[in-house]
């Protein structure tokens, strides 16, 4: 998936109980009933690999491998990341397929909260390849993010990649509010109006 250096392994399973033991019994009986393992697998920081690190200070690789697949799967990894005051490339395994996940987090002193969480499709195992690029942890994690997510600007910076996906996402879920509005409009009149909307929506995000 990544061939890492071997000076990065950890190959630690951490026990879930660490990331379930203080929230609600259903999130206990999801990952007892869905998660087979997770594997701290690789630790990418200046004491690992010939880097040095800026706002970054390490990158850390985990393993969550799956009994099943779920639709609530992104909500249980946005918990187990919230719990980890580090950015975690994250990939989740089902028999021969997988999908890579990385957050935008922002960790305080007392609680790490997820901004945004990025993904990439299912893919077999044997086709899915990410390349670790960067002199630095930080550009090693920039890096992930935008192979990760395309539609991010690599000439940008974090932060106004951030802006700029914001406002895509904020448009898109606008557009599919109307889209659904449309569909159940009666009035031709009322449909062309909410049409002319979405066109309105249409040219900014194209812009």
């Amino acid at each position: 998936m990544l061939n890492l250096p071997p000076s990065t392994e950890v190959g630690k399973i951490v026990p879930k109980e660490r990331f379930y033991a203080k929230e609600p019994s259903k999130t206990k009986d999801y990952f007892t009933a869905n998660i087979e393992k997770i594997c701290w697998a690789n630790k990418i920081s200046p004491t690992t690999l010939n880097i040095y690190a800026r706002s970054c200070p390490e990158l850390q690789v985990f393993e969550v491998r799956l009994k099943a697949v779920d639709k609530k799967i992104n909500k249980i990894i946005r918990l187990i990341d919230s719990k980890i005051p580090y950015p975690v490339l994250f990939f989740v395994c089902y028999r021969n397929d997988i999908k890579a996940i990385l957050s935008v987090k922002q960790v305080k002193v007392d609680k790490t909260v997820v901004i945004e969480q990025f993904e990439t499709i299912w893919q077999t195992n044997e086709g899915f390849r990410l390349e670790m690029k960067g002199a630095s942890v930080d550009a090693i994690y920039e890096n992930y993010l935008y192979q990760i997510t395309p539609e991010l600007d690599f000439g940008n910076s974090l932060e106004e990649n951030m802006s700029k996906y914001k406002q895509i996402k904020a448009l898109k879920t606008a557009i599919e509010k109307i889209n659904r509005k449309i569909k159940k409009e009666p009035s031709v009149v009322k449909r062309q109006e909410l049409a002319r909307e979405r066109n309105e929506l249409e040219q900014k995000l194209n812009a």
